[in-house]
């Protein structure tokens, strides 16, 4: 797969494949994807592009969490082990 990255004032095209380019406003975070093959056109502002940002590295940082164990002791007396 190429990628080509071109920048000029303040905003930077991403030419991923031959089918989809991107273009990326550097100041705002707003994004526009280009799709060639269905003449399609999506507009992505740069707000919800930094609330998924932050999203995936919350969802990153608590499935790196080490799980805590605690021991629990069951009705009939025999030790079991919870996730917490």
């Amino acid at each position: 797969m190429t990628m080509t990255m071109k920048i000029k004032d303040g905003k930077m095209r991403l030419d991923l494949n031959p089918q989809v380019s991107s273009i990326v406003d550097l100041k705002t975070g707003n994004m526009i994807s280009l799709m060639h093959e269905q003449k399609l056109v999506m507009a992505i502002p740069g707000a919800s592009i930094k609330s998924l940002q932050q999203a995936h590295a919350q969802e990153a940082a608590r499935a790196s969490a080490p799980t805590r164990y605690a021991q629990t002791h069951g009705s009939k007396g025999n030790n079991q082990w919870l996730c917490v």
